[in-house]
């Protein structure tokens, strides 16, 4: 079954902000382990081992960077990226600076924008409450100025 980002803050969300992944994947029954990643290369993974399914996220990176990590993962959940027992990575920055994207991982990116700046309170602070600065549009919602940016833009209110 492919869930929406819209399905899991509706079921999981208690409308707080800003919205923690981790605690919607817990929820959901999935495991979230911090770890540190040696190999420099990704900022986190989701394996499935029988029923058991857990997100590893390298907790020596930015807070941002981990919130964005776990809501990434748990997009290939959601999105069933997951075969029986599986593993599958977030970009790494090679993958990021090239032209050469899986389309699961820019599903998985596009659902992680969605569960951590829902669309229809991202709107409400813009046009009802005139809440325009990146920064603290970014800081309320515990995300990147740039992810922040990239959401404003895709919702055309920027």
């Amino acid at each position: 079954m492919v869930y929406t980002a819209t399905d899991l803050l509706k079921s999981h969300w208690d409308r707080t902000l800003p919205v923690e992944p981790a605690d919607i994947a817990q929820a959901m029954g999935i495991r979230v382990v911090p770890e540190i990643f040696l190999d420099g290369g990704a900022s986190g993974l989701i394996e499935k081992n029988g029923s058991t399914v857990t997100i590893r996220y390298d907790m020596t990176e930015p807070q941002v960077r981990q919130r964005f990590t776990i809501a990434h993962e748990l997009g290939h959940y959601a999105h069933g990226h997951l075969e029986k027992d599986g593993t599958c990575f977030r970009d790494t920055g090679a993958q990021f600076y090239s032209r050469q994207k899986d389309s699961r991982e820019t599903e998985a990116n596009q659902f992680a924008a969605k569960l951590l700046m829902p669309a229809s309170i991202v709107r409400f602070l813009v046009t009802e409450k005139n809440l325009t600065d990146i920064t603290r549009l970014a800081n309320l919602f515990a995300v990147s100025e740039a992810a922040m940016g990239y959401r404003l833009k895709n919702l055309a209110l920027k």
